[in-house]
């Protein structure tokens, strides 16, 4: 607005030096169109009399002459007289001006300015009307564009605004393939920093480089999807939209790329993935564990007699070997159980549950084989912690966690339970945090830890974090 504002000080500074009036007002067009505004005045009446409105009506008499006849309105031009100009005569005096000109094109008013008495007393000379019907001609164009100008403003201030407030990632380059445009979502997404591309090309290895190279090459439009990230960087998945910016002649003048983030999406599938592999595991396991089980109970019988009809001088080497077998079958026996547990879960009962006696509860379960080992418990728990969940199902879950944990510090060492509620604007989240001073997870098992049979332990059956993926 400033150089509308700008403009219109100076149109009634050299309306005041060309006719020294009393009084100079600009009126403009309001903003639902039902009439004018006093926008700016130099000067004071004299005399205003009454109060003095702030709106001229658009169906005014005064609005409504200046539209039809488009001309200058003199309160003692005699020779313009009829019914019509009289009632504008009347609200012109009621404005305390003596004379109106209007500022428009041919299509509409862009606005009134009305002109008080001489401050000489003198009345406007034909030379008078005439220098103020070419300075609201002039008027009129430079109006325009100052609205034109702030139009454009507004536009671009709006087209920013957008731009930055988009979840997707927005790159424009120019004909050159230089960098205009890099919005908040694009320096998040793509781990590039706004101040180090705007100018530039962008850097040749990143995969979008290519994307926005061809498409300035070839003028073509391409939708493809990039992986970004890796190793320490979080891995970000984007489906990238790319167009050519062409002008009206069909040449290429720039790019623009439009990125929308697949991570979520990513991590849906693959946790698809996962579900449909377990229950295919978890058929499988079953059908194993039935025909598994009835062998091995009579293999099992067969070794438990075998001392016993031993007569040679071996029998106690047949003992021992008959113990082993029947443990190592019980081992076996063990691991068909847990493989049924990652099939069927049971039932679930929601109930209200307080995360921290829960816990509370588990730690006691375990507090003896802990102080056996030398292992330091260090309890966080929150008192109100409150989730609608299965008790049962949140015990074993638990469990697993606290018993991996206790092997991982191999004997002594620390762990830390951690529960608490992180209050948002729209919900409160739980959340339980279980840490030891073991040795953590190595890079390569990572991306399959809940998968079943992954597992660290020389005697680990790999199961249990499996189950605690299928709990939570």
């Amino acid at each position: 607005l400033q150089p509308l504002n700008t403009l219109l000080t100076d149109l009634c500074r050299v309306v005041d030096r060309a006719v020294r009036p009393e009084v100079i007002s600009l009126w403009l067009p309001t903003s639902d169109g039902s009439g004018y505004r006093k926008t700016a005045q130099q000067g004071r009446q004299v005399d205003p009399g009454a109060e003095a409105p702030d709106v001229i009506s658009e169906a005014s008499p005064l609005a409504t002459w200046l539209v039809l006849h488009r001309q200058l309105l003199l309160r003692d031009d005699p020779a313009l007289a009829d019914l019509s100009w009289q009632a504008a005569v009347t609200e012109l005096g009621s404005l305390g001006a003596e004379l109106a000109v209007p500022i428009g094109g041919d299509q509409e008013l862009e606005g009134i300015l009305l002109i008080g008495p001489k401050l000489s007393g003198d009345p406007y000379f034909h030379e008078d009307v005439a220098l103020l019907g070419a300075l609201a001609a002039e008027a009129a164009v430079a109006l325009a564009n100052a609205r034109l100008h702030h139009d454009v403003v507004r536009a671009r201030e709006q087209t920013e605004a957008i731009l930055e407030t988009m979840p997707s990632a927005v790159v424009v380059v120019n004909r050159a393939g230089q960098v205009e445009w890099f919005n908040d979502a694009a320096e998040r997404l793509t781990g590039l920093h706004a101040t180090s591309v705007r100018g530039r090309e962008l850097p040749t290895s990143h995969p979008l480089a290519g994307l926005v190279r061809g498409t300035l090459g070839d003028g073509q439009i391409r939708h493809e999807e990039v992986e970004l990230g890796g190793g320490s960087v979080p891995r970000v998945y984007l489906v990238c939209s790319v167009a050519p910016l062409v002008s009206p002649q069909g040449e290429v003048r720039g790019a623009i790329c439009v990125g929308s983030d697949l991570s979520r999406v990513k991590e849906l599938e693959a946790e698809t993935r996962r579900v449909e592999r377990l229950a295919t595991f978890g058929a499988m396991a079953s059908g194993i564990a039935h025909e598994v089980r009835n062998p091995l109970v009579a293999i099992k019988t067969h070794f438990q007699l075998l001392p016993e009809g031993c007569t040679c001088g071996a029998q106690e080497e047949q003992r021992q070997f008959a113990a082993m077998a029947t443990r190592e079958i019980d081992r076996i026996d063990t691991l068909l159980d847990r493989l049924i547990e990652t099939r069927d879960l049971p039932r679930t009962t929601f109930a209200p549950v307080n995360l921290g006696e829960v816990l509370a509860d588990t730690l006691l379960l375990l507090q003896a084989r802990l102080s056996r080992d030398s292992i330091t418990v260090v309890r966080e728990l929150e008192s109100d912690c409150w989730v609608q969940g299965d008790r049962e199902q949140l015990e074993q879950l638990f469990l697993n966690l606290l018993v991996n944990a206790k092997e991982a510090v191999a004997g002594s060492g620390e762990i830390r339970v951690h529960c608490w509620a992180r209050k948002g604007d729209l919900k409160t989240t739980a959340i339980v945090e279980i840490s030891d001073t073991g040795p953590g997870i190595s890079e390569a098992i990572q991306n399959t830890l809940f998968e079943p049979f992954v597992t660290t332990k020389s005697r680990g059956g790999g199961l249990g974090l499996a189950i605690c993926r299928a709990i939570a």
